[in-house]
């Protein structure tokens, strides 16, 4: 459903590929493909399926395109795992019951939030991505979350209604399966700064395991 959506833009609506130059265009395809042409293929440094850069700026939602092509992009640097799948699949085999904090059609909302303009500044900066994530990569192992949040500032969805609004339902949605006990909760590190001292506020004792 969220792929449908993000993939069937509304008539008339903004393109990213219209708020961007043809120079810009051509840097985030080098960027997110990389290498092409003879050399590249012979030296097994061409992907065998790159993604269609230009098709997501002018056929999908501004928040397909930012994630698509972003996750492509990380996936061409050996980063194609998934957390929440894993912990997903974990549960399942374990036998345990899996509970979503939010609905799809919230989650479709809170995408569309995402203004576009800050997408727009994203792609314009992707000559600065293999610096967002090598610094991210340090932060991560050293356990640093300020640090974690510090290297995606720049981030479309670091906006206060995809973080804060959402700590709030979160808290909401988990409290009555922390009150119960025997239970984890899997939220993005982007969320744990705010989520920590609300946790608090509600009667929970929140410590850090090793």
């Amino acid at each position: 459903q969220v792929s449908e959506t993000g993939r069937s833009p509304e008539s008339g609506s903004p393109r990213l590929i219209d708020a961007l130059t043809e120079e810009e265009v051509l840097r985030l395809e080098r960027v997110v493909i990389g290498p092409r042409g003879l050399w590249s293929r012979l030296l097994g440094l061409q992907r065998p399926d790159p993604p269609d850069v230009r098709f997501f700026l002018s056929e999908t939602r501004h928040w397909m395109a930012f994630f698509s092509l972003w996750t492509s992009y990380l996936k061409r640097h050996g980063w194609d795992q998934s957390v929440d799948l894993e912990a997903w699949h974990l549960a399942h085999d374990m036998g345990k019951a899996v509970v979503g904090m939010e609905t799809i059609a919230e989650q479709i909302e809170i995408l569309e939030s995402i203004p576009l303009s800050r997408v727009v500044r994203f792609f314009r900066l992707c000559d600065r991505w293999d610096g967002y994530i090598k610094r991210n990569e340090r932060a991560y192992l050293k356990g640093d979350l300020n640090g974690m949040m510090g290297t995606s500032t720049e981030f479309p969805t670091r906006t206060e209604r995809v973080i804060h609004r959402r700590d709030a339902i979160f808290l909401e949605r988990m409290k009555p399966f922390l009150e119960t006990g025997r239970c984890a909760v899997f939220v993005g590190t982007a969320h744990l700064l705010n989520l920590l001292p609300l946790l608090e506020g509600a009667g929970f004792t929140v410590r850090r395991s090793r």
